[in-house]
């Protein structure tokens, strides 16, 4: 039979390759979503898929049932988080562009608390502590936000207290104008 695969080895150096770099894709886009560009995606799979078998193919050699757990899932998973880890530091930052889908992704990725203010397209102001309880959506999702702490804002823009016995705030996209974000200052 003549065809992609000729020989047993082959087939096997394909699965050695492919299996992992499928790995290392599917845990990079769990971790930092983005659009797939689906041309791409094979090239992805072959590079991922060939420096971890560059670094791990050595593996193969040892006689223990983990090894395949190791090798096509636990170390392509590894490679991922280590890019997304390089990708994040200032050094790497200066000669590569963002990864983020978009600025709001990247906002709230750095996981701060902060005090929010959303200007609903009917000029009303909504405002309150996005923490540990809050969640802002992720691409591909449309940009929702929920706010777990609401604030009484006045006619002049300030926060007042937190209205009582709220369980917090749902905002669409499509409801407000902008919204602005202020540090929270401790004392």
């Amino acid at each position: 039979m003549v065809g992609i695969f000729e020989s047993i080895a082959t087939f096997q150096l394909a699965v050695l390759i492919l299996i992992p770099g499928i790995t290392s894709i599917l845990t990079y886009n769990l971790l930092n979503p983005r659009k797939v560009e689906w041309a791409s995606l094979p090239l992805e799979a072959i590079f991922y898929g060939f420096l971890n078998y560059v670094l791990w193919g050595w593996t193969e050699k040892w006689d223990c049932y983990l090894v395949p757990i190791f090798y096509f899932f636990v170390a392509p998973s590894l490679l991922s988080c280590l890019f997304l880890w390089l990708r994040g530091r200032k050094v790497v930052k200066k000669y590569i562009h963002e990864s983020s889908s978009s600025s709001w992704d990247y906002f709230f990725a750095q996981k701060e608390d902060c005090l929010v203010v959303a200007t609903l397209k009917n000029g009303e102001k909504v405002g309150g502590y996005f923490g540990g309880k809050s969640h802002a959506s992720a691409f591909p999702n449309n940009d929702q936000l929920y706010i777990q702490w609401t604030y009484l804002i006045d006619e002049d823009g300030n926060m007042g207290d937190v209205i009582e016995q709220t369980k917090g705030v749902l905002i669409n996209k499509d409801e407000y104008s902008y919204l602005e974000f202020y540090e929270i200052v401790r004392r």
